[in-house]
C-alpha cells in the first residue's frame, strides 16, 4: 500500500513491493525501447526478468495496436496472447486461461 495519497503515472517495485498483474507501456518513438531485450537495462528484459507481470503489453498509438505477453513462470518463457476480437481488443479469457 502507498504511503500517501498521490498520483503516480509510474509504479515503482520498492514502494509497491509487490509485482504489478498487468504492465502496459505506451510505445515512445519506433516501440525499440519497449521491445529492449538488452539484460540489466531493455525494458522488456527488466519486466521479464526482474518485476515479472503476469501480463506485459506494448501498445502503439499510431498503429492502433496492441502486443500482449504473458510471463510463463513454470517455462520462464514469454507467450504471445492470440486471438483479438474483431474490434481488436484481447478477451478476458484469453488472456486469463492459465494459472496466474
Amino acid at each position: 500500500m502507498r504511503k500517501s495519497d498521490e498520483l503516480r503515472r509510474s509504479y515503482v517495485l520498492w514502494q509497491e513491493l509487490i509485482a504489478p498483474l498487468i504492465v502496459l507501456e505506451f510505445v515512445s518513438g519506433k516501440g525499440e525501447e519497449e521491445r529492449d531485450n538488452t539484460p540489466f537495462e531493455g525494458k522488456f528484459w527488466i519486466y521479464e526478468q526482474v518485476i515479472r507481470p503476469a501480463f506485459y503489453g506494448i501498445y502503439e498509438v499510431k498503429k492502433a495496436a496492441i502486443e500482449v505477453y504473458q510471463i510463463d513462470i513454470s517455462k520462464n518463457e514469454l507467450c504471445v496472447a492470440q486471438n483479438p476480437c474483431r474490434d481488436a481488443k484481447f478477451r478476458v479469457s484469453t488472456l486469463f486461461s492459465g494459472d496466474v
